[in-house]
């Protein structure tokens, strides 16, 4: 028996489904809530502490005023002995109900916290299951963008007289309606890249021994419960390594000499450039080189991250991992540049960590620091933003928070001010005045009321790479000189050395000048 269906328009969804977000802001005001409580009541706690001493004090202060009226009998006592002893008999009973006072602030107190604890906890339940409902109602399953497939991919295939046939795995699995919309038309590019670039033609795969007929096949799987895997594969011809690099020469993407220093798949990632394409001729496909750069735009500002793997003659997988969702994720709350705060998303944090300054090493102007017996570049969170420097207490610590972030192939450290802790978050993203900003993917508001800026990974990557290269290149002091006259240059890995050795070469180009990763 089919379940009973009611139309409703995506608009009214859509409203629906940020009215339903917006209670997460008062779960987190009210976590907020509970742990001031907690605080203000282990403030009293201490001040307790400290009062059972001097209640002591008071005790013994009480029992050497009766003795001395007890000395003195039934005599009439001096006239300035009794203004002495009336003041202090009465800052002592105001001591004693000042201690009865606070025993039942602190026990009402108590009480508030306990209660406090359980609305939160009630509250977070009815937010968490509703939010969870309407994350249900906003869920389709890929089958409903990836059925029109098929008939695309033979389309396609017949018009460049070829034959191709699609697998679909995984086309049950859900996913958040808007991501699905948001990425149909990479998804549609990225299909046909593998039957315009990838399949080939007839007579070319029966020259291979291969079966006339393509295969393209869309694989998606679950990871690690908030994210989605799709693999798109093709058993056709590979990527040409070298016409990637010859294409990326002629966009002056790299120096002369950096081909020789990249590995293939680091030639591979520049693919995903804006211009690049292997294409020799321009259809109305492909060979604008504007596709694949667009799909990893597209898949990055979702918060996902795109990869790819190929082989020669054996085919092409495009890896895409995406979020189930658009609403809530967890994130990491960290400090830099004095007073100012940032959201990390938690899937692009590798881990954190604390570091001796000491380990910190500098090599040409960078800083490096090993982990797990691997160099890792190593930025400050404020340069890579651009912004200013003030931290004045640096220097005073030992040790310091470090957070390795990671997207695609790439994998910086951040020295961080301070790591404030994981937490629940709602991104609100930015208004269509600015759809795009460097660095920034989105808002959240804290417990406290304070709006934070949450940050794109892959750009602040980016970004830290840029820096790199620009503090490098601003020191012009070579840092040794081999025995045949070069000047050299070091850097932390391949990819920076290359763009060090072009940056340097467009300053001030030596026949003699050499960069070494």
């Amino acid at each position: 028996m089919l379940a009973e269906t009611v139309r409703i328009s995506t608009a009214k969804l859509d409203a629906l489904l940020l009215q339903a977000e917006e209670p997460l802001s008062a779960k987190l005001t009210a976590s907020q809530r509970v742990a001031e409580l907690r605080d203000i009541n282990d403030v009293l706690a201490v001040w307790q502490q400290e009062w059972s001493k001097m209640h002591r004090t008071v005790g013994v202060m009480q029992r050497s005023l009766e003795a001395a009226d007890n000395r003195n009998g039934q005599a009439r006592p001096l006239a300035r002995a009794e203004n002495t002893r009336a003041p202090v008999r009465q800052f002592l009973e105001f001591l004693e109900w000042h201690d009865g006072y606070i025993k039942t602030l602190d026990s009402k107190l108590a009480t508030q916290v306990k209660l406090t604890e359980q609305d939160h906890r009630a509250l977070g339940r009815m937010v968490d299951d509703l939010l969870e409902d309407m994350k249900k109602v906003s869920m389709q399953p890929f089958s409903s963008l990836l059925e029109i497939f098929p008939k695309l991919a033979r389309d396609l295939a017949r018009d460049r007289g070829k034959e191709v046939e699609v697998v679909i795995h995984g086309g049950d699995i859900e996913i958040d309606r808007r991501i699905l919309e948001e990425m149909k038309e990479p998804l549609i590019h990225v299909l046909r890249n593998c039957i315009d670039h990838g399949i080939e033609a007839l007579q070319e795969r029966e020259r291979k021994h291969k079966s006339q007929r393509g295969t393209v096949t869309v694989a998606i799987s679950r990871k690690n419960g908030s994210k989605v895997e799709l693999l798109v594969s093709d058993d056709g011809a590979g990527i040409d390594v070298a016409r990637v690099k010859s294409a990326a020469q002629k966009l002056d993407l790299m120096a002369q000499e950096q081909p020789d220093q990249l590995d293939a798949q680091e030639v591979l990632w520049l693919i995903f450039q804006s211009g690049v394409s292997t294409s020799p001729i321009i259809t109305d496909i492909s060979g604008r080189g504007l596709g694949l750069a667009i799909v990893r735009e597209k898949a990055e500002k979702l918060g996902g991250v795109i990869s790819l793997e190929t082989s020669p003659d054996i085919g092409t997988t495009f890896h895409i991992v995406l979020p189930l969702t658009l609403t809530t994720f967890r994130g990491v709350l960290v400090q830099a540049a004095a007073e100012r705060f940032f959201v990390l998303p938690m899937n692009q944090v590798e881990r954190v960590v604390r570091v001796n300054k000491a380990d910190i090493k500098t090599v040409e102007s960078r800083e490096t620091l090993r982990l797990n017996g691997q160099a890792v570049s190593l930025v400050r969170l404020e340069e890579a933003l651009g912004l200013s420097r003030k931290n004045a207490t640096e220097a005073s610590v030992d040790r310091v928070p470090v957070v390795v972030l990671a997207a695609a192939e790439k994998r910086i450290a951040f020295l961080m001010e301070a790591v404030l802790g994981e937490q629940e978050v709602l991104v609100k993203r930015l208004s269509p005045q600015l759809p795009r900003v460097r660095n920034i993917a989105g808002a959240t508001v804290l417990g406290t009321g304070q709006v934070i800026p949450v940050l794109n990974v892959s750009d602040v990557l980016k970004s830290a790479v840029r820096a790199s290269a620009a503090a490098v290149c601003s020191s012009a002091v070579p840092v040794e000189r081999e025995a045949a006259g070069y000047q050299v240059r070091t850097a932390i890995d391949g990819s920076i050395a290359s763009s060090n050795c072009a940056a340097v070469a467009s300053i001030s180009w030596s026949p003699t000048s050499i960069c070494r990763g």
